[in-house]
């Protein structure tokens, strides 16, 4: 079952249950792909989230399109009828990434004081966190930052009760059973073990963003020498 409800004056939100699911969040990214070919009057764009699908519209165009007096009222409707058509979608394309990342203790500075919270060496951390290919659920907090999922219970940590100022760009950190990546320099409250020297967010570029909800990722380790000797660094 779903719910439908506004967000603000131009947007919509479509949503299944609650926390994290990877059945359900399949699902969504399904219908994300298929009503982007539906090219329905006035959406702007499509955002699928954990267990949410928003849809950004211009109210104007809706209603000059469809000669409704309410845009939201018509979407409203229109979404009903089309999920109710609603069968198994496939998903959209997704990619395999090997993705670098440096776990020295310079790079990652929270690295210690998981360690020491999970009872866990860095070393096991490091294995912990490379071991598993992690699926991309959806894009946001800052322009390309990939929500991933999920962590080993034994690396699991809750956020920082008080998030750090400054974070650089490629810091890759945990938050409960997330791991993410912060593609530019921001505060935040995830608790950091390493960096990639990769650029994961080109606002001159013609497709800015490197991840895509739905791919999947692996981490792979490498040596601090290593991650110095990408471009740039």
């Amino acid at each position: 079952m779903y719910t439908i409800y506004p967000v603000g004056e131009r947007a919509l939100a479509i949503q299944w249950g609650e926390g994290i699911d990877e059945q359900t969040n399949d699902a969504i990214l399904g219908i994300f792909q298929w009503l982007k070919e539906k090219k329905i009057p006035g959406v702007t764009d499509l955002i699928p989230a954990y267990q949410t699908l928003t849809l950004v519209y211009d109210p104007v165009q809706t209603r000059r399109v469809t000669g409704a007096p309410s845009a939201y009222e018509w979407l409203y409707g229109e979404l009903r009828y089309l999920l109710e058509d609603q069968r198994e979608m496939p998903l959209p394309p997704s990619r395999r990434i090997d993705l670098p990342v440096c776990y020295d203790p310079s790079l990652g500075p929270d690295q210690e004081a998981l360690c020491r919270q999970k009872g866990v060496s860095p070393e096991v951390l490091v294995e912990l966190h490379t071991r598993r290919e992690y699926k991309v659920y959806m894009i946001g907090f800052l322009p390309g930052f990939a929500y991933m999922g999920m962590v080993d219970d034994r690396i699991a940590v809750p956020r920082k009760r008080e998030p750090a100022k400054h974070i650089p760009p490629g810091s890759v950190g945990i938050a409960a059973v997330q791991t993410g990546i912060y593609p530019v320099s921001s505060p935040g409250g995830w608790h950091i073990i390493g960096r990639t020297p990769l650029a994961l967010f080109d606002p001159a570029s013609e497709d800015p963003v490197f991840f895509r909800a739905g791919d999947r990722v692996r981490f792979v380790p490498i040596t601090l020498d290593a991650y110095y000797g990408y471009t740039g660094h």
